[in-house]
C-alpha cells in the first residue's frame, strides 16, 4: 500500500525493481549501490562499554542471537531455534535479544544464556561479536 502512495521508492540496487511492481512501485524505484547499513553506520565507532555492561570476557567467543518473531519459543514452528540455543550453551558467551516478555522468561530459564535487562548498544555488541544469528526480521 505504501508504494502506491509515494512518488519514489528508494532501495538497494540488489533488489530488482520488478520485485516491487506488485506493491505499486512500478516506475518509482530509485536504486543506490550498497546497503542501507552503509549509510547509518558510516561513521560508527563501536564502544567496548557494552562488553563490560554484560560481563563479557573478550578472550572468549561471543554469539549474539535475536529470537524469532513468534510470540513464544514454544509456538515457533521451526524447532531449530531451540536446538541452536542448546548447542551454544557452554560453547560461547551467548547474548540473546528477546522480542517479547514471554521469550525473555523462556530464555532466562535456560542455563548459559545472557539476556540484557534493558536496551543495550546492540550495534557495538554486534561489532565485537564472533557470530550473529538473527531468527527473522
Amino acid at each position: 500500500m505504501n508504494c502506491r502512495l509515494v512518488r519514489a521508492v528508494v532501495v538497494p540496487a540488489a533488489i530488482p525493481p520488478q520485485r516491487l511492481d506488485r506493491y505499486g512501485a512500478r516506475g518509482k524505484v530509485r536504486s543506490y549501490e550498497g546497503l542501507k547499513e552503509e549509510y547509518y553506520l558510516a561513521d560508527f565507532e563501536p564502544d567496548r562499554a557494552v562488553l563490560q555492561e554484560l560481563g563479557l570476557d573478550e578472550s572468549k567467543p561471543t554469539v549474539v542471537v535475536r529470537t524469532p518473531p513468534a510470540v513464544s519459543l514454544n509456538r515457533f514452528e521451526n524447532p531449530l531455534f531451540a536446538r541452536v540455543l542448546d548447542r551454544l550453551a557452554g560453547e560461547a558467551q551467548t547474548v540473546v535479544l528477546p522480542r517479547t516478555p514471554s521469550q525473555r522468561e523462556e530464555i532466562t530459564a535456560r542455563p548459559g544464556m545472557i539476556v540484557p535487562e534493558r536496551a543495550i548498544d546492540a550495534q557495538s555488541l554486534i561489532a565485537f561479536s564472533d557470530l550473529v544469528i538473527s531468527a527473522g526480521p
